[in-house]
């Protein structure tokens, strides 16, 4: 049986040299020319197989604004780590476990994001399972319609 955790938080920069971190962000002032900050994951567990993981990152806009709706959601990233001990496409770092298909990968994306506007938001994170090509847009709208629960939330305030 598989037991794959993921944790996902923002920070004002990930630097995948070092793996170090600066300033987690739960808040940001908002600016119409985009706020610059990094998506830092950390995955670990024990697979049934040795096959990497893959996830997409989405921002959702909780509450709508009636002057501006554009943006309700927008797609970051796709990240697909290998389990292997071997880095995966988003950087970062994988280690190995005394455990049979045993991992550990930390990983992140530097991003720059226009938001709709001040509001609350969550970035989510849900696993692709489909070997299915389809766009983004059709993968969440997918993720959406069929009630999947993402496997990591990160909520915080634009202000």
């Amino acid at each position: 049986m598989a037991n794959v955790n993921i944790s996902v938080l923002i920070a004002a920069k990930y630097d995948e040299k070092d793996n170090s971190i600066t300033s987690v962000i739960d808040e940001f002032d908002y600016d119409e020319n985009g706020n610059d900050f990094s998506v830092v994951f950390i995955v670990n567990g024990c697979k049934d197989e040795n096959s990497p993981l893959e996830y997409d990152f989405f921002i959702r806009k909780l509450e709508e604004e009636k002057e501006n709706t554009k943006n309700k959601f927008m797609y970051l990233f796709s990240a697909e780590l290998d389990i292997d001990g071997a880095s995966g496409e988003n950087g970062g770092r994988s280690f190995p476990s005394g455990y049979p298909n045993g991992f550990f990968s930390i990983g992140g994306e530097n991003v720059n994001v226009s938001f709709a506007g001040k509001g609350y938001y969550e970035l989510e994170v849900f696993q692709v399972k489909s070997d299915e090509e389809k766009n983004s847009i059709e993968r969440y709208r997918e993720y959406r319609e069929n009630n999947i629960t993402p496997a990591a939330l990160y909520c915080f305030e634009v202000k």
